[in-house]
């Protein structure tokens, strides 16, 4: 196990200072700290970029580069990771960057050890030798929150990293992840941890959606977006427009603080909806009219279109809603429709 110098520790407790209390929150504080992080892990190169998935593919984001080999090195690094990334799927990488594997999540990895987990990785054999990184060790950490990823952090440099390294890189992660959950959580707000545990109960593809940007998927989800990542998209504009579900798809207004998005399940051709409905309704003992309300508001439909279909007053609807959410023991319509799709 390898033993921190004091000077480590005197380095480590001022970046950390000042990523609780010295930068403001105007500052991104990987982008003004980053010559100080790369200098603490003596690397040629310091990285962090997060991944959006939109209706036009993988976008990098926060993208913050700091390099020995000057300016002109940063600025190709950050402009070759973004072009790049626009043009792959979920394979590019060592990890699944809509939701990484939780062996993955928090977790300092050498490029050696990175082999052992997850095999292959063509963002290091197609794009690194185009902005002259072939050939550098690797030390990085997928930095999450629960299951969702907020940024890729790491370095690189040719020599290999070793004990001192992983152990600095293990004390920053912690007080990185926060300051940029800070960041985000005042810039983009994004699902609430229970809406993330929520969606990876469901045994559907499941997928939250603010604007065109997947923010969070289940397994499922992920699954599903490597095979057929346009079925999501329809399924949204139709709803958007106010028209009928697509067939195969659910798809619910969430409302979060600060947030405006959209819960998506993927549902099975066939009977499941219709025989999902008679089991709830059994299960939580609910009424017929009580069931029938939850057949419509499981396919996303809003109360005043439940209250039409139904032939009643939408306050109606919204008192036979109240007392599903105490018979279900839920809280509230997001949280109904994802104990529905629930496993068994």
């Amino acid at each position: 196990m390898s033993t921190l110098t004091p000077s480590d520790l005197r380095a480590l407790t001022r970046i950390e200072q000042a990523l609780t209390r010295e930068l403001s929150l105007g500052e991104r504080a990987l982008g003004v700290l980053g010559c100080d992080l790369r200098a603490l892990l003596r690397a040629e190169v310091f990285g962090a970029y997060g991944v959006s998935w939109t209706t036009s593919g993988i976008e990098a984001r926060a993208v913050e580069i700091d390099s020995a080999r000057g300016t002109a090195h940063r600025k190709q690094v950050m402009d070759g990771l973004r072009t790049y990334l626009h043009r792959q799927n979920a394979d590019f990488a060592n990890y699944h960057p809509l939701a990484p594997e939780p062996a993955q999540r928090n977790r300092v990895f050498t490029l050696r050890q990175l082999t052992r987990v997850r095999s292959g990785a063509p963002i290091r054999t197609e794009l690194f030798p185009r902005v002259g990184l072939a050939g550098l060790d690797q030390l990085r950490v997928v930095l999450c929150d629960g299951a969702a990823m907020v940024s890729w952090f790491g370095f690189l440099r040719e020599d290999d990293f070793g004990l001192r390294d992983q152990a600095l890189l293990r004390r920053l992660v912690k007080p990185v992840l926060a300051r940029l959950r800070l960041e985000r959580d005042l810039g983009q707000p994004t699902p609430s941890a229970l809406v993330g545990s929520l969606l990876d109960a469901l045994e559907h593809p499941a997928f939250v959606v603010r604007g065109n940007q997947v923010v969070h998927a289940n397994a499922q989800g992920r699954e599903r977006w490597r095979d057929q990542p346009e079925g999501l998209w329809p399924a949204l504009r139709a709803f958007r427009r106010g028209e009928p579900p697509l067939k195969g798809f659910d798809v619910l207004p969430l409302t979060l603080p600060g947030a405006r998005m959209e819960l998506v399940i993927q549902r099975e051709a066939g009977n499941d909806h219709a025989t999902r409905v008679t089991h709830r309704a059994a299960l939580w003992g609910l009424t017929l009219r009580e069931e029938q309300v939850l057949a419509l508001v499981a396919q996303g439909k809003a109360s005043k279109r439940v209250a039409a279909e139904l032939g009643c007053a939408e306050g109606t609807v919204e008192l036979h809603l109240t007392t599903i959410y105490r018979k279900a023991q839920v809280e509230n319509r997001a949280s109904l429709v994802a104990r529905f799709w629930m496993q068994d």
